[in-house]
């Protein structure tokens, strides 16, 4: 069973808390959302949530660039209830908070993400690499810019962005091993950015799988 992008969404306000609708349908599904965090006092994301359940943080990076504490976090939920529901992201103060969403059908409901990287650098590129463990994966990125909205590079399509916040995925299979996506800058800027590989439901299993997920 392929994977395949379903629908996006994205938002962003300043305050404690975004709220936004995000449409999940399909079968074997895994939904993405990135977060970019600015002008806190530290790890301000305090939750996410689909439909009031809580989604799982892969990870954060600092930008390279402290002055106004930009930070990136990206988080997923597996088997996400169909239909419209609220996307709600919690800060424990007032920042301007960046959200941005994917969904995914076809991935495998265990053991995701498959593999995951991270980086920040003040550069005209930032590459940021991970290393896949099944085949037929793909790869979903964000990328934070310090002053800029980071343009999708190499290995990667752009989805939603908004302010200064992208994301993108690999539209496609990606080999096994060692992959970089690339998120670009105009000149040296302050990029930060986190990517995810997410492996499919195996062909063999894909009725079994099914039946798992058909809500």
């Amino acid at each position: 069973m392929a994977i395949a992008l379903g629908s996006t969404a994205q938002s962003q306000i300043n305050g404690t808390s975004l709220t936004y609708s995000q449409t999940c349908n399909g079968n074997n599904r895994i939904l993405f959302t990135g977060v970019g965090a600015e002008q806190g006092t530290g790890d301000t994301i305090t939750s996410v949530t689909y439909a009031t359940v809580p989604m799982t943080r892969i990870d954060m990076q600092v930008n390279i660039n402290t002055t106004l504490n930009y930070r990136v976090y990206l988080y997923y939920l597996i088997a996400p209830a169909t239909g419209a529901n609220n996307i709600v992201i919690s800060a424990s103060e007032t920042i301007n908070i960046r959200g941005l969403s994917s969904l995914f059908t076809g991935v495998l409901q265990t053991g995701q993400p498959d593999s995951y990287g991270k980086a920040s650098l003040n550069t005209a590129n930032l590459d940021v690499t991970t290393t896949v463990v099944l085949p037929n994966s793909w790869i979903f990125s964000i990328g934070h810019g310090y002053g800029i909205v980071p343009g999708a590079g190499t290995g990667l399509t752009s989805r939603q962005s908004n302010s200064n916040t992208r994301i993108g995925d690999s539209n496609g299979v990606v080999l096994t091993g060692s992959n970089t996506v690339r998120w670009t800058g105009v000149g040296a800027q302050d990029i930060a950015g986190i990517a995810a590989s997410f492996s499919p439901v195996p062909e063999a299993l894909g009725g079994a799988s099914f039946l798992m997920n058909f809500v």
